[in-house]
This record gives C-alpha cells, structure tokens and sequence, in this order.
C-alpha cells in the first residue's frame, strides 16, 4: 500500500510509545525501523545485535535541543526513513537538570524555556518529512492536589498531557501474559480512562501486537525493510495472508515459510524477524476484518 494513502493528508507519521522498564519498546522500535537514525544514550541499544542481527545508525542526545538538533540533520542527509527518540523522559530530565544547575534557570523562566525547546522539537517532527517515534518510561495514575491525572509518558509538568496531542499514535506498553512468545502488548483504548493512548488511524485494536512497524503499515504507511533484507517483505506478505486465510494451518505454515527464508539467509535472528512481522500482521488483519468487534 503506497505511502501516499495515509491518512489525514500526510505521508509520515508521528508515534510515542511509554511503559515500564524492559518491556521491550527499544526492541520493537529496533524491528519496525531498520532504516531509521536512533537518537539514544551509550547502551540503550543493546538488544540491537544480539536480538535482531543489526546495528542501526545512532546519535547521542543530551537535551530536547539536541534531539530537534538530530532531526534537523537527518532530514538533511537524506539517508533515513526515521528518526527515534529513545528516550524522551531522559531527555527531559537532562534538560531541565541542565537549565538548573549549568544556567541557574528557575520558575516560570525555566518552564518558559523547556516549552520553548518542546515547540521546537514538535515542530520540526511534523515537518521533517520522515516518521518519528518517541518513547517513555511510564507514569502511573494518580492524584495531585484532588485532581485525578491519567497515566502517559513519564515527563515533568504538563508535558504528559501536551506531548501526546502531537501525536498519531500513542501506545502504551504492558505485560501481557495471555500472548505466545514475547508477553508484551501494545494497549489503545477509550475504554479505560486511567491512561493516555490514542490511534488517529483507527487500525491499532487494544492489546495489539507489539510491533509499531506492523501497525504503520497497516495503517497506509511504507516502510522499508533493512539493507539487504528486503527479501523479507514478499515472504511475510504471503505468510501473513496464509494465516489469515487459515490459522488451524499455522505450523505447516510457518514451517514453509522457512524454508522460503533458507533460499536467503541462514541467520536465525532475521528468519525469526519475518515470522513476527507475519503472525503479527495476521493479528492486525484479523481485527480489521473483523467488523463486530467495536460492538461485542
């Protein structure tokens, strides 16, 4: 599906995803953007080789202007479909620590300038013509001063409720215990109050596939497979499609779609890379298709 059938009139898309520590939301934005520049820390990108089989381009932050810094030059260097944030509660922190302690900001001007750099940063993820993705730790919910205030990223102020309205997608990452292999899933819903999440695209069903790559496709949007890897692409398609047509047939499916990967690789990790894309598309598909379920 082309790109150019996103939508609300625009060809990239702006994602935030937050939940607990070790969740897997750097491994998943790992899988989904092979191509894509990753703005994080010495060893947050560790899963990279050893889960996944490569090593993506990356760039080290230390402030929210560094991060809109980042983006600003991969939109000039033309080399990346995305750029990653991870993570944005991080940054947030090493910016306001900064603006205390290095420039003696305090009050209403240290909080004029933190707002100054999100505007910044919004900005320019809506205008550097490639996907962006933030993550989060996780904030739960609470009360403050006899006000109730949802559960969302984890950020200092009023960033947790402004920072999602920037976004198409805002996913919240759970342990799932009910989900085969990896138990993590992606939760949207209006139907619980206690948390921020929201897909403008409508295609993300609650406790969904932890795979934001899959649900950007889903949603119109292409994105490219790693390099040398695009082979994998028509053989998740086929599988994905077999499965939907008949889950009772997944193993003998799965098994010749290994096969199928033989014929281009021996690496276990990228083999087992196209088996997830393809039983997590199948998911997605059947929640599409599935026009009942908003009413059952």
């Amino acid at each position: 599906m082309s790109s150019k059938t996103a939508p609300y009139g625009g060809d990239k898309s702006v994602s935030a995803t937050y939940g607990p520590s070790a969740v897997g939301k750097t491994t998943d934005l790992l899988y989904s953007f092979p191509r894509g520049l990753f703005v994080a820390p010495p060893g947050a990108l560790k899963p990279a080789h050893h889960v996944v089989g490569f090593v993506p381009a990356s760039v080290e932050a230390k402030s929210i202007a560094d991060a809109t810094a980042a983006l600003k030059s991969a939109t000039k260097s033309g080399g990346y479909d995305s750029v990653i944030v991870d993570d944005f509660s991080l940054l947030a922190e090493q910016t306001i620590s900064h603006l205390e302690n290095v420039k003696k900001l305090t009050g209403f001007k240290l909080w004029g300038v933190v707002r100054d750099e999100i505007l910044d940063f919004r900005d320019m993820a809506r205008r550097c013509g490639m996907h962006v993705v933030l993550t989060a730790h996780e904030s739960t919910p609470r009360t403050m001063n006899g006000t109730f205030i949802r559960g969302g990223p984890k950020l200092p102020g009023r960033l947790p409720e402004d920072v999602p309205t920037v976004c198409d997608i805002v996913l919240r990452a759970a342990h799932d215990p009910t989900r085969k292999g990896w138990h993590a899933s992606y939760r949207c819903t209006i139907d619980d109050p206690q948390w921020i999440t929201k897909d403008r695209h409508g295609v993300t069903p609650d406790r969904a596939p932890m795979n934001l790559g899959e649900i950007l496709r889903m949603a119109g949007y292409e994105l490219a497979r790693a390099p040398g890897l695009e082979w994998q692409e028509g053989i998740v398609a086929v599988l994905a499609q077999a499965l939907v047509a008949d889950p009772t047939q997944q193993s003998a499916y799965l098994l010749e779609a290994q096969s199928m990967c033989a014929e281009h690789t021996t690496n276990d990790l990228h083999i087992r890379w196209v088996m997830r894309d393809a039983l997590d598309r199948a998911a997605l598909l059947r929640a599409k298709q599935n026009v009942f379920a908003l009413y059952t």
